[in-house]
């Protein structure tokens, strides 16, 4: 079929940090290095002899510590101080906070074999004496009172109040925001604090409504420092909670709780911490009422993710069943095991669409028919997809004693995280451009296989010269049936085939530490890689952003939650598979029983995972025009939520545009 040997490797993106200087490690996003390059001048860099548990040991002598004699929990970041290491810090993980709440601090450094963690031992007694002094040296009231109760016996004992685990919470995430850990989750906060919280509720050491209260504190301080905690984009922090969730017994855990920290997060109305809620078909029917009243307004929470479907994936995937029951997510969807993973879950980005241009670019005769164009395309992929491990093993991660001190297999060998001490050690890609891939086969089997309206080489010449010289052509394509995000059995059948054929790819592949390679359905950067991408056959000019995770702007809900629940996701597919839609804060306040039901169906159905935008076109138009009138606005970026007023106009124009279309189909 005359294919060239014409490689070029234009379909692969970088994610994962990369050095700015000899000196300061960051997230390689043009937008966070302008935005963080003032904090950066005039940081600290903590950095002597010996190694990087004794620079945790020297910046916890260093930092300033910092009183709130206004709350009632405690918390310090000095973000004009840190460490300096070799390698990439670790990022887009959640720490296993049960250890410090349901143990003790202690406990974890006498399993540990690791020697470094005796030094970290040290710095964490060293931050906390400092603490506690200061905290006495000030004036007392009743906050300083209860931060210190709450502070009290953290190291040595088991929490033994709801408050005191928040605290330990709040410790040890500080920690890792001052040695520049990013995209850090918090782990299923109702299920780890939910016997404290019985437990206090029962001895009448605390009410629903004190308990509400604290956890809105804890919301509010996590929230604080909102610039300095954001990576790529304003808002992109990671602070996800996880909540409600299937147990092995197939029952399904949520509690009053799980309840509380919806209700929390309702109130505060911020983008972040944000809420991801494990659904399930066992879940009550008023938990997803709960969920709903919370998006109603708008602050981009919860999002869905379905035990369901992505437990038996875990499973299938090779982890255990006991770890699969416990999934997390990372920053911002993808599966993550914590206490047990080094897994990075962004570390490339891959562009579909850009992959088969190359295909495509590659032809000087035409194919003699559908069957072996489209195959041909297959076995290509499966190509490109094996060269990922290459790439991937570039990578060396930083050593990092700490969270290697909260990760059991790492305890129990003394072998360091970085050096593939976890139990699982994958690594995870997200890809960008299938709906134009998807579409764009459709389109190009019916005009010119099926119809022989134009011929390949022809509408490839039009295709590669942005349709400049035939706007007739573009108009048709454009105009074509979409496939993607509809009930059509075409279009799912050519979307599985497309992730077997990369499953395929990389499914023998390796990691340096041993570890799988993950991919799903969904990336940050739909727009940045598009704005940079070739022109698609399915009305789409080049320079254009691609379509947003699984969307369709002109499906109605019902056929897109049926497109998505129909993919068959292959065994290293389940790195994040989000459908993404709009919807409009009047459709529920007018419908929230029927909403409510379209949820149920949609879980029954057997989507992955579910994101929603509630918002009005009309309300996005006027905060573009009239900012100061908007600046609470919360609008869903990528897997995160943020403020409106935040984001350039490129992303304001696409939602809007989004919202438009949306509407325009489903209201």
């Amino acid at each position: 079929m005359g294919i060239k040997n014409n490689i070029k490797n234009k379909y692969w993106h970088i994610n994962w940090i990369i050095p700015l200087s000899s000196k300061y490690l960051v997230y390689g996003k043009r937008e966070y290095i302008k935005r963080t390059m003032p904090i950066i001048k005039k940081t600290k860099i903590i950095h002597g002899k010996g190694t990087v548990a004794d620079d945790y040991i020297r910046l916890a002598k260093a930092v300033d510590i910092i009183i709130n004699n206004k709350r009632n929990l405690f918390y310090n970041l000095d973000v004009n101080k840190t460490i300096i290491t070799k390698g990439v810090i670790i990022g887009n993980f959640t720490l296993d906070y049960s250890k410090i709440i349901q143990k003790d601090f202690y406990s974890l450094v006498e399993e540990s074999k690791d020697n470094e963690a005796f030094k970290i031992k040290e710095a964490i007694e060293c931050l906390y004496d400092r603490i506690i002094e200061k905290l006495n040296s000030v004036e007392n009231n009743s906050c300083i009172n209860n931060q210190l109760s709450n502070l009290q016996g953290m190291l040595n004992r088991k929490a033994e109040h709801f408050a005191e685990g928040l605290q330990r919470v709040l410790f040890f995430n500080s920690l890792l925001w001052q040695t520049r850990h990013r995209l850090n989750g918090l782990g299923r906060l109702d299920y780890i604090l939910n016997e404290l919280y019985v437990e206090d509720k029962k001895a009448g050491f605390i009410t629903r409504e004190k308990a509400l209260e604290f956890i809105i504190e804890f919301l509010m301080i996590l929230h604080d420092d909102y610039e300095y905690k954001s990576a790529a984009m304003l808002g992109d922090i990671g602070q996800i909670i996880v909540l409600g969730g299937l147990n092995p017994d197939g029952s399904y855990f949520e509690s009053e709780l799980t309840s509380l920290f919806i209700e929390a997060v309702k109130k505060v109305n911020f983008p972040d911490p944000k809420i991801l809620l494990r659904v399930s078909s066992k879940m009550s029917e008023n938990l997803l009422r709960e969920a709903t009243e919370t998006l109603k307004i708008g602050c981009g929470s919860p999002l869905f993710s379905n035990d369901d479907v992505i437990i038996p994936l875990l499973i299938n995937k090779g982890f255990d069943e006991e770890d699969a029951y416990e999934y997390v997510v990372s920053a911002c969807w993808e599966p993550f095991i914590c206490g047990k993973s080094l897994d990075q879950n962004n570390m490339f980005t891959f562009d579909f669409w850009s992959s088969f241009c190359e295909y495509m670019s590659a032809f000087d005769k035409e194919p003699d028919d559908w069957k072996t164009f489209y195959e041909g395309y297959l076995r290509l992929l499966e190509k490109q997809a094996s060269r990922i491990k290459s790439r991937l093993d570039d990578v060396i991660w930083a050593k990092d004693p700490l969270v290697s001190l909260f990760t059991e297999d790492c305890r129990k060998t003394g072998k360091d995280i970085s050096e593939g001490g976890s139990k699982y050690n994958n690594y995870g890609i997200t890809t960008v451009g299938m709906a134009s891939l998807c579409n764009s086969l459709v389109n190009i089997k019916k005009i010119v296989f099926d119809e022989k309206i134009i011929s390949l080489l022809e509408l490839e010449n039009d295709r590669k010269n942005n349709f400049k010289d035939n706007d007739k052509l573009f108009i048709k394509l454009k105009n074509m049936p979409k496939a993607f995000g509809h009930d059509d059995e075409e279009a799912v059948s050519i979307v599985t085939e497309i992730l077997k054929a990369f499953n395929k790819g990389i499914e023998s592949k390796k990691n340096r530490l041993g570890g799988d390679i993950k991919f799903g359905l969904s990336a940050p950067d739909y727009l940045k890689i598009g704005v940079k991408s070739e022109a698609d056959l399915c009305g789409r000019h080049s320079n254009e952003p691609y379509s947003t995770h699984i969307s369709a702007n002109d499906a109605v809900y019902t056929e897109l939650v049926n497109f998505a629940s129909d993919i068959s996701y292959p065994r290293n597919g389940i790195n994040g598979n989000v459908i993404d839609f709009f919807v409009t804060p009047d459709l529920i306040n007018n419908n929230s029983e029927k909403f409510v039901l379209f949820l149920k169906h949609a879980i029954n159905k057997g989507f992955y995972q579910m994101q929603m935008n509630v918002v009005s076109s009309k309300t996005l138009i006027d905060a573009k025009n009239n900012p100061d009138k908007y600046p609470g606005l919360i609008v869903r970026v990528w897997g995160f939520s943020a403020y409106f007023n935040d984001l350039s106009d490129d992303y304001k124009n696409l939602l809007i545009n989004r919202a438009i279309e949306n509407e325009r189909v489903n209201n």
